[in-house]
């Protein structure tokens, strides 16, 4: 899309939307959760935003909403992704804090996928449509299979079960290519990272390392670059 004043002045009003929405991440990431044995609080609840302000949960989406516009203009696909924007910032930071994926989070996540698999049935992209209800099972199929399998070899858990459902919502938005080749990207992300911090002693082999953040990072990347690209530059590598 060409930058042209009236869509300069939407991406003005976007970045400030964003920059608003993303203190619904700061309160998300400071109620919730609060422990495994206890429910997760309400976070809409007004004493909740009572002088909360942060800039830094505010930037990715100040700087994502203009930029999915740029991308796809006014098209169902800017907003579904807008709205899994929101909740990947939360996903970081969560995982981050308590590594764990709370289910308030995927649930959104999944429903709002849904919710964009009825527009593509209603704006009559019926393959397209069914492609991302097999890409939530794909998904979330992978990364159980992974779970089950690192408990009955290893006996502990080495894909958290909130990672299976956040693949499940991701899948309903990336299709069947596009959730093989965010998990190939998340893997090959979390890889080189993980193996950064063993060099540097940061962390050990036996220290626990959230996997949520990659898979947001690969997540974040598919929305503006084509699953093709990533095939593509794999199979020259390969030659």
């Amino acid at each position: 899309m060409i930058m042209t004043f009236y869509n300069a002045i939407i991406c003005l009003i976007l970045a400030v939307v964003g920059m608003l929405v993303g203190q619904i991440n700061l309160v998300c990431y400071k109620v919730l959760p609060c422990g495994d044995d206890e429910k997760e609080p309400p976070v809409f609840r007004k004493e909740n935003f009572k002088n909360e302000f942060n800039l830094l949960f505010g930037l990715p989406t100040m700087i994502l909403f203009p930029l999915l516009f740029l991308k796809y203009g006014i098209a169902l696909e800017f907003f579904a992704y807008s709205l899994l924007s929101v909740a990947l910032v939360t996903v970081v930071a969560v995982d981050f804090k308590h590594c764990i994926i709370p289910d308030k989070i995927n649930l959104f996540i999944v429903i709002t996928g849904i919710i964009y698999i009825i527009g593509l049935f209603i704006t009559k992209q019926t393959s397209v449509a069914i492609s991302h209800i097999l890409g939530g099972l794909i998904g979330g199929g992978i990364f159980l299979a992974l779970a089950l399998i690192s408990l009955v070899i290893y006996k502990q858990e080495g894909m958290g079960f909130g990672d299976v459902k956040l693949m499940t919502g991701l899948g309903l938005f990336y299709g069947i290519k596009g959730i093989l080749v965010l998990t190939l990207v998340g893997f090959a992300l979390g890889a080189v990272v993980c193996i950064a911090l063993i060099v540097a002693k940061i962390k050990s082999m036996k220290d626990y390392i959230p996997f949520g953040p990659f898979l947001v990072i690969a997540a974040t990347l598919l929305m503006f670059i084509p699953s093709g690209f990533f095939v593509d530059w794999y199979l020259n590598l390969l030659k």
